[in-house]
């Protein structure tokens, strides 16, 4: 799961971008917080404990598909890997 603020004057840039990370990746699930104005997350579904921490690494780098999302939120994305308890 990746959690970051997009400043509002990159909101239009950072919308067009998340439809194009849909197509590109159906996978991940994309939310905008509703009390908490420019607030975001991602939660990318992974088969095992290696593969999570690799999104997760990917996404702190800002390697494809988070490059221009470091600019937008300014190099502050937080990460976390969650499993299953029921």
């Amino acid at each position: 799961m990746m959690e970051y603020r997009i400043e509002d004057r990159y909101r239009e840039d950072y919308l067009e971008w998340l439809r194009q990370l849909g197509e590109t990746h159906p996978q991940a699930v994309l939310y905008e917080g509703t009390d908490q104005h420019g607030l975001f997350v991602e939660v990318w579904p992974a088969s095992t404990a290696e593969e999570a921490e690799r999104i997760q690494d990917a996404a702190r780098a800002g390697a494809a598909p988070w490059r221009e999302l470091t600019v937008w939120t300014g190099g502050k994305i937080n990460a976390w890997s969650f499993r299953r308890l029921t």
